[in-house]
Formats: structure tokens, sequence, C-alpha cells
């Protein structure tokens, strides 16, 4: 019997006191009868513990070499240094990330190639370790049916979701996907919402190198990027970005009255009756 799961049957995300002690996150919230200001409510404190928790990741999920040449095993011989190092950076401000290498890859079920960015291990320590503390905060605004990229979450439960509302009586979807979605979201906008949330200069100027990082082609050669616009597929925490940016569509949607699952930029539309497609699309 498939059943659709909801929020709570996620794995439970550790709580502000929890998150202190493991990811070094520190959430400041408006003392109690204060009002609520526009100003983010939280602010993080990047310090070494993340890093060795995410370097223990990054070695678990293993993948190839950037543009170093370094790989996963090659790292590990002297893994405590090299965290210590990158930590060192951090703290001073100086870390800059090395280019990401670029090679294109297959489609599924499509002839047609996409590009994808390999960091370097290093690069994907403190991505994993940003993500690490970021995400808590961001997890609690996400909507209820987006599961692509979710902690706890997988595309067999937004087939579940969809079961679910089929079974219901619902007939009329709108199906679709956003064409070239990681290579057009738009900076500037991106970053005014990750800035609705998030207040800790230091994070929020790594994640803008993250969007400005270069890039070495096939042909070995190296491209600064200067677009405004695209997250580097590859990325450890592009598919977050990519979902806060979507976040305000799932909302609008469901304000509008309509039922929409999305698994990151694909997505079916539940609408009541044959001509209401062309709504949904417009909404």
């Amino acid at each position: 019997t498939l059943t659709s799961p909801r929020r709570t049957s996620r794995k439970p995300l550790p709580g502000p006191a929890a998150l202190s002690s493991l990811c070094s996150l520190s959430l400041r919230r408006p003392r109690k009868g204060q009002p609520v200001r526009k100003e983010p409510n939280y602010r993080t404190n990047f310090t070494p513990a993340p890093l060795p928790l995410a370097w223990e990741k990054v070695q678990s999920n293993a993948g190839a070499c950037g543009v170093d040449g370094i790989t996963v095993k090659h790292f590990s011989k002297d893994s405590q240094n090299r965290v210590l190092a990158v930590n060192k950076q951090l703290k001073e401000g100086t870390y800059a990330p090395k280019p990401v290498k670029r090679v294109m890859i297959s489609k599924l079920g499509s002839s047609e190639k996409r590009p994808l960015g390999i960091p370097t291990v290093a690069y994907r320590v403190v991505q994993t370790a940003t993500r690490m503390v970021i995400e808590p905060i961001f997890e609690k605004e996400v909507a209820e049916h987006s599961y692509g990229f979710c902690p706890g979450l997988g595309c067999k439960d937004a087939l579940r979701r969809m079961d679910e509302l089929l079974k219901g009586g619902i007939r009329h979807v709108v199906d679709g996907d956003i064409k070239g979605y990681f290579d057009s979201i738009p900076h500037e906008r991106l970053m005014k919402l990750v800035k609705e949330h998030l207040a800790d200069g230091r994070v929020l100027g790594l994640l803008e190198k993250f969007l400005k990082q270069g890039v070495l082609n096939e042909m070995g050669e190296w491209e600064k990027i200067s677009r405004e616009e695209g997250t580097p597929q590859g990325g450890v925490i592009s598919p977050l970005l990519a979902n806060i940016y979507l976040n305000p569509l799932d909302h609008s949607m469901k304000k509008a009255g309509h039922e929409m699952v999305r698994y990151a930029d694909d997505m079916v539309i539940r609408v009541k009756m044959r001509r209401a497609p062309k709504m949904g699309l417009k909404t």
C-alpha cells in the first residue's frame, strides 16, 4: 500500500542545541515578545567543527579528482593537515575555491549532453561543511511537497504523493520541467532569497564565491566566470541553492489552489478541470 509521506516522516533535523555542538551553528531568534524584524534571524558561526565531519562525507562519497589532480585517496593521506589549512583560510577570509573541471556527460534518455562541474576534494569539503551549516535553516521553509535533494525524501516519495492524488480522482495535470534550470538561476535574486534567512557575511561571501568560480574546460582552457546567472552542476551545494530559488514558486502554487509535486526542476501540477492547465501555467 502506497502512503504519502509528510514532512514529519523526514529524518528529524537536529535542534539548535545539537547543531551548536555538531555543526557549530548558532541560531539567533527574536526574544519572546519582540516584534518580528525584516532582517534575517539566523547567523552562523563557521568554526572548525563542521570541516572534519564534511571530510568524512566527501570521503564516503568518493568521486573524481578536480583540476589539482588530488584524489580522495591522496587527500586522505594528510587529511588532518589539509583540513586545518582550509579552516585557517576560512577564518582569515582568504579562502578562494579552485576552478571546477568541466566535463560533458550524456543526458539520461537523450542524445544531448550537459555540463558537469567536478570540484577539487578540498572544495567539496568546504561546500559540504557550508551546506551542513545552512541547510537546517532553509529546510524549515521548504514547501510540503518538494522532494528533490531534501533530507529524508526522494523520488519514490514524490511518486507516492502522485499516486495518492490520482487515487483521489484527479486526472488533469500539467507535467513540465525548467529547461537549463541550473544554468539560468539569476545570482542577484537567489542571493536576495538567501539573505532573507542568513546574515553571516562570511558564509554569504562563500556562496558568492561558489557562484562566481572559474572553470577549466575539456580543452584545458581556463574560463573565468563573469556571468550573473547559473549554479555549477556537480557542486555539493548547488541542489540546495536550486531549491531555495524555487521555494517561493511552491508556496505560490499552494496559495493559488494548485497542488504541485516538485522534484528539483521537474514538476507535476494537479488541476481540477480540463481547461485549468493553462491557468496553472499562468500561475
